[in-house]
Formats: C-alpha cells, sequence, structure tokens
C-alpha cells in the first residue's frame, strides 16, 4: 500500500505523517518514508513504486502528473490537508522569517493542487480545524482508509503521542530572534527523510522512518537555517499556537483585507468563518 500524505503546507501534513507511522508500526508492518521537497523529487520518488508489494508513505506537497497516475492505482490511499489560507500566510510567515506578500504567494501556490486532488478516487480530506478539536475521531477515520480497525484505546495512545505537546517535547521551538546555525553538509532542501535517497542510520543504527527518538540536523531552506527532526519531521518552529483565526490577531488590518480577497474563493468553498 502507498499513503498518498498531500496537503496545503501548514496545515497538519507532519502530523498525518506521523498518525500514518503510528498505525504502521504497531501493525508491525515493514515500511518506508519518503518526504520529497520539490516536484522532480516528487517524481523521482513515485517512479518504480509497487503499491500491491510495497508499504511506503509519501509525505508532499507538489502533486505531479506521476502523481495523479499513481494516485488511481490499486492499493494506493490518498490523503489531503488543508488550513484556512489566511492562517497558513501567518504560519509560513513565522517558520520562514518571511514577509506578508511572499507568504500570500507560497499560499497560493499549496492550493493550486486541490482542483487536481479533489477528483482522486476515495480521497480523504483532513480539515487543520478537526486536528486541533477532534482528533480522536479524525485518527479513527484515518485508521479504517488504510484498512484498519483500531481500538478506542489504540486511537488514544495514537493522539498521545502525535498531540502538539508530545511533539513540542520532541522539537523545541526556536525563537524568531535565534540566531542562524551553521549549514551542515547534510542537504540543501528540506528534503532530509526520503529513504528513497538517503540511508543513513540514527545514533542507535536505526532507519529514520523505523525510529522512535528525534534524529536532528541543521538544513537551509531558502529563507534561514532549520533544525529538522528528521524521524518525525518537525522542525524547530514546527509546532506554533495551533490556534484558527489567528490572523485576526497577527496580521495588520490592510493584510487581513487583503488576505480575505485574495482567498475568498476558497474561503466560500469551506465555508470558513469571516
Amino acid at each position: 500500500m502507498i499513503i498518498l500524505n498531500m496537503g496545503i503546507p501548514r496545515s497538519g501534513t507532519v502530523w498525518a505523517f506521523n498518525v500514518f507511522r503510528e498505525f504502521w508500526t504497531r501493525e508491525q508492518l515493514d515500511f518506508r518514508t519518503a518526504s520529497p521537497n520539490r516536484p522532480q523529487e516528487v517524481d523521482e520518488a513515485v517512479q518504480g513504486l509497487r503499491p500491491t508489494e510495497e508499504h511506503v508513505i509519501l509525505h508532499f506537497h507538489d502533486v505531479t502528473p506521476a502523481v495523479v497516475q499513481l494516485a488511481g492505482q490499486p492499493d494506493v490511499r490518498s490523503f489531503f490537508n488543508f488550513r484556512d489560507p489566511r492562517d497558513v500566510v501567518v504560519s509560513q510567515m513565522n517558520l520562514h522569517d518571511i514577509g506578508f506578500e511572499d507568504a500570500v504567494q507560497m499560499t497560493v501556490t499549496g492550493f493550486q493542487s486541490l482542483k487536481t486532488v479533489a477528483r482522486f478516487p476515495g480521497l480523504m480530506l483532513i480539515p487543520y480545524v478537526d486536528i486541533t478539536e477532534h482528533a480522536e475521531p479524525l485518527i479513527f477515520q484515518m485508521g479504517t482508509r488504510l484498512g484498519l480497525l483500531p481500538k478506542r484505546s489504540t486511537v488514544q495512545e495514537i493522539a498521545r503521542e502525535t498531540s502538539a505537546e508530545r511533539h513540542r517535547s520532541l522539537m523545541p521551538t526556536a525563537p524568531p530572534d535565534a540566531p542562524a546555525l551553521p549549514e551542515t553538509a547534510a542537504s540543501s532542501s528540506l528534503d532530509v527523510s526520503s529513504s528513497q535517497e538517503k540511508t543513513s542510520l540514527t545514533e542507535d543504527g536505526i532507519a529514520p522512518h523505523l525510529a522512535t527518538e528525534p534524529a536532528v540536523e541543521t538544513v537551509r531552506s531558502g529563507w534561514r537555517d532549520i533544525r529538522m527532526d528528521r524521524t518525525h519531521l518537525l522542525t524547530d518552529r514546527h509546532i506554533q499556537s495551533g490556534r484558527s483565526g489567528r490572523w485576526r490577531t497577527e496580521l495588520s488590518q490592510p493584510q487581513q483585507q487583503a488576505v480575505c480577497e485574495r482567498f475568498a474563493p476558497v474561503i466560500d468553498l469551506f465555508g470558513m468563518p469571516d
């Protein structure tokens, strides 16, 4: 089985990734993970996958024609996270130390794949607000999409292991004014978990996708140096407030008006509150 772990950046895709890891780890399945960061890397990760012969969790944001073709095959499960685009803008600004306009453009790019993904067979949409307010029933439903019938106790355990509190303990948050960290030789992109291209082990000799403890390294994004845990795909500012509607207090009045106008079609489509 191949899990297509897709979605808008900053909408809970990493949370979903860790839910999938928890399910398959508990099932004692032999699986691998990949987190390609660019369209070309997505195509490389998709090439040669055998949905009926292997178990792979593929976490990514760029939906390419190769992904569309893969989504129609048997034993492929598609999941897509989304969030109020106005909150996505705020979250991107805080994660990358970027300006408002850059964050808006990144968010626009993220939502461009929504119409394509909506046609994927058996697609499960994962609203960010449900992650924060209704995690357990959401986890149960995700498990059933994987062909499992998870016990309530299992769902509760997974909810604890993937909670914001647990993830904060795994990857402490770096303050916005934290000094730049030295770049390592690990990678020049954020793809630090792809088992297709990277075979390095944690200090305990465990493959990253099977590890339970963080395997942290410093990587360079387009804007700043980022500390990333390649086991769980968490970064040093991954866990922010988690609140919905934060754009109302963290954006200026002109910025609020701009995002409401720019993302009006998406806001109307999902009935997001004003």
